[in-house]
């Protein structure tokens, strides 16, 4: 089991750790915290507490071959997520997409099955309604900045994917 793990952790790093990989391997994984197998576990449902918050503050790890879990995580609960918590998925990840654009990018786009087609929309949503909520009538304006920021980050084989969300991201203020 050991050297199976050592080989997940040895493709990952290689592969920039984005994909998604079957899902026993994170929750075996010592290094996914406790919340986050909980959640996914269904022990708790995700509100505006510190359990939960943790888990979208992950979103941001250091560790690339345990970021796609959290955002499969924090996908999930945006299904369902209002109030303070829906600020919170909102706030972190807006700047998540605008940080690690090519994590989430590579992520949605990635064509694994476990990953619901309404991640793409949602994620779509989460990061509109950040910029309507900070550029209130000049939407399209900061929508236009954020590309201008984001483009130079985005590696050469997410830049057809990251126009196409880019669209999306457009069509939220159409």
């Amino acid at each position: 089991m050991k050297i199976f793990i050592f080989i997940f952790l040895l493709c990952c790093s290689n592969a920039n750790g984005q994909a998604l990989v079957n899902i026993q391997l994170y929750l075996d994984n010592q290094q996914v915290s406790t919340a986050a197998k909980d959640f996914y576990n269904k022990k708790f449902k995700a509100k505006d507490d510190e359990k939960t918050l943790s888990i979208i503050d992950s979103l941001f790890t250091k560790n690339n071959s345990t970021r796609p879990f959290y955002i499969y995580l924090v996908s999930k609960m945006a299904f369902s997520s209002d109030g303070a918590l829906s600020e919170a998925i909102g706030y972190s990840g807006n700047e998540f997409f605008q940080k690690k654009p090519n994590d989430l990018i590579a992520f949605l786009y990635s064509g694994n099955p476990i990953i619901d087609k309404s991640f793409l929309t949602n994620w779509a949503k989460i990061i509109a309604g950040e910029i309507a909520i900070n550029c209130e009538g000049k939407e399209k304006n900061c929508l236009n900045t954020m590309k201008q920021s984001i483009q130079p980050l985005i590696k050469e084989t997410n830049k057809q994917h990251f126009l196409a969300f880019y669209r999306l991201l457009e069509n939220s203020f159409h």
